[in-house]
């Protein structure tokens, strides 16, 4: 006996679905923000690079950490500072990123270890703009840590 009704036709309807949502992910990540006044965010834009950046190299920064103490586990990374530099001392960044000359970032990572419970470490890097739009991360550094 063949399939009847919906069931011959699940494959397609759910591959429609999915195309649906992927064209709605595409849309808003293409599709700028922008504040009240119809100007692109761009401090935000970096905040929300940055943020993906962190994503990214979650692992590395958690390898990072749990190496320099040994004996420690990290359970959760924060930003904590995004900041942009211009090359100009200006405050503000221009919309196509020709004054950055750096993001200066710090990211908390907390841990447990075998001595102390809930310790943090600040581990510091920069990203640095290149060609293209993409920006290139700086080794990490350890700002100081609290058992």
């Amino acid at each position: 006996m063949g399939k009847s009704g919906f069931g011959k036709y699940k494959p397609f309807v759910l591959l429609a679905l999915g195309m649906i949502l992927v064209g709605f992910w595409v849309y808003a990540a293409c599709n700028p923000e922008s504040a009240g006044s119809g100007e692109v965010d761009v401090a935000g834009g970096i905040r929300k690079a940055t943020e993906r950046h962190l994503k990214i190299s979650d692992t590395r920064i958690r390898r990072f950490v749990e190496r320099a103490h040994r004996t420690v586990t990290v359970k959760k990374l924060e930003l904590v500072k995004c900041r942009p530099v211009m090359i100009d001392g200006s405050d503000e960044l221009k919309p196509d990123l020709s004054n950055l000359k750096q993001v200066e970032i710090e990211i908390r990572a907390v841990w447990d270890g075998w001595f102390h419970k809930d310790g943090e470490t600040i581990v510091a890097y920069q990203l640095h703009p290149e060609r293209g739009g993409k920006l290139r991360a700086t080794a990490f550094q350890e700002l100081r840590t609290v058992p």
